[in-house]
């Protein structure tokens, strides 16, 4: 099914008959082959903002805030490219009403913990999730709140202490998220 989703006829096709909250209830699964399998299937869907859309009015966030929780380092993987592709529906949100949580809220602790990760890929993609997310300011505050600043300074070197590979991309990533993050600062907490 992942790779047919692939095509934006297919999708439209999946989520016509499929719906939503049937591929969702199938990616909580207890078997990490059946969540893996499905993660993939909701990455490829929600690679097009109008049927990611579909999927978060089906309960998808809260879903890949599970997922990215995993102790399966490919259901985690999936996770994270779940996470980017979900954090680009930012755009175009209203901001949340006063006491709401900002869209996409439930992602930052899961993807900030990922920020410990020893995998490069999902090093990068949680950061690029992060920056996405960042473009709202009650997710960028709560970042700030939880250490973010901490957690990047110190990613890329340890990225390059890391068994080889290029860290380009964790550094990119990072450093954007970086620069979002220090928008938020005041001169006075840019000291500190």
């Amino acid at each position: 099914l992942s790779n047919l989703v692939v095509t934006a006829e297919n999708r439209a096709e999946t989520m016509a008959h499929v719906g939503g909250e049937a591929i969702l209830r199938c990616a909580l699964s207890e078997s990490n082959e059946v969540q893996q399998a499905v993660a993939r299937v909701i990455v490829n869907l929600s690679y097009e903002v109008g049927v990611a859309m579909q999927l978060v009015s089906a309960g998808a966030l809260p879903v890949v805030a599970s997922l990215l929780g995993s102790d399966c380092d490919s259901v985690q993987q999936e996770a994270t490219w779940m996470a980017v592709n979900f954090s680009l529906c930012i755009d175009g949100q209203a901001p949340p009403p006063r006491g709401s949580p900002a869209f996409g809220a439930e992602m930052v602790l899961p993807l900030l913990h990922l920020l410990r990760s020893a995998r490069r890929e999902v090093l990068e993609q949680a950061a690029w999730a992060l920056f996405n997310l960042a473009r709202s300011r009650p997710n960028k505050m709560a970042m700030l709140s939880h250490g973010a600043l901490s957690l990047l300074a110190g990613l890329p070197s340890q990225v390059d202490m890391r068994a080889g590979g290029s860290s380009s991309g964790v550094r990119a990533a990072s450093g954007t998220l970086l620069t979002s993050l220090a928008e938020a600062l005041t001169p006075t907490s840019r000291r500190a």
